[in-house]
């Protein structure tokens, strides 16, 4: 996904100096790698990152940390949550069964690994779930 700029030597970040405080911490904070995850594991960050390239269109390493690290650090401070179903799992345990059951489904459809399809692949198991026709059903229960 190499997307050409108009402004190609531009760099946001020279203009910090001319920033608020607030959003210097913010925007800075965000440029630094993240250290380890404190949630999810090495398999759901995988999953994640493919599934994230592909719901925001971009494929840079930096934006997908940002996007993961964000995931995990609110699944593990567990901020809490508006109202849900009953039955329903709390959104961490949400997230983890819901990338688990992608892992099966992919494994089920195409005997491999969600992150080993192709983008086609990959997207057409997005529209499944989207469209509630995923299977194996089970691994779904309770999640659509």
């Amino acid at each position: 996904m190499n997307v050409k700029t108009r402004y190609p030597s531009f760099n946001v970040l020279d203009e910090k100096d001319e920033w608020d405080d607030h959003t210097q911490q913010i925007v800075t904070s965000r440029t630094h790698p993240i250290a380890g995850y404190q949630f999810l594991n090495e398999q759901e960050v995988e999953i994640l990152r493919y599934l994230c390239s592909l719901l925001v269109n971009d494929d840079s390493p930096d934006s997908l940390e940002f996007v993961i690290g964000h995931f995990d650090k609110i699944l593990y401070s567990s901020p809490g949550e508006g109202q849900r179903r009953a039955g329903v799992p709390a959104a961490p345990e949400l997230i983890r069964q819901g990338l688990k059951a992608i892992e099966q489904t992919s494994q089920h459809k195409y005997s491999v690994s969600f992150t080993e399809l192709n983008t086609e692949q990959q997207k057409q198991i997005i529209q499944d779930i989207s469209a509630a026709r995923v299977e194996p059903t089970e691994v779904w229960n309770g999640m659509l």
